[in-house]
């Protein structure tokens, strides 16, 4: 499945799961750092976990890595092309990540 394609498909599963603000930027003319990123703000912790447990199951081996878990205020998830960010509303405004890419 293209890159496209699943990030769709993701986007319509975390919407479906009750993620809020969710934000879809295209960083592709940044090499560094994943060509999209998905942002999006969880209700709780357990709905972090929840989140992080299904987009586990949806992405079937593409998550190459995921940090934060532990602290459940800002988890990343690494699927390669696609970096997906799941924030407590706490920390998606003190570290406001939009704001760093519209510059």
């Amino acid at each position: 499945m293209k890159a496209e394609q699943f990030l769709k498909e993701l986007k319509k599963l975390v919407e479906d799961l009750k993620a809020q603000d969710v934000v879809v930027m295209d960083l592709s003319e940044f090499p560094t750092c994943g060509r999209y990123h998905l942002i999006m703000t969880a209700t709780s912790p357990p709905h972090i976990n929840a989140l992080v447990r299904e987009i586990k199951k949806f992405s079937k081996g593409k998550v190459q890595h995921v940090e934060g878990l532990l602290a459940r205020q800002w988890v990343l998830i690494d699927c390669k092309d696609i970096i997906i960010h799941i924030f407590t509303q706490q920390a998606r405004e003190f570290y406001d990540i939009e704001r760093l890419w519209k510059m």
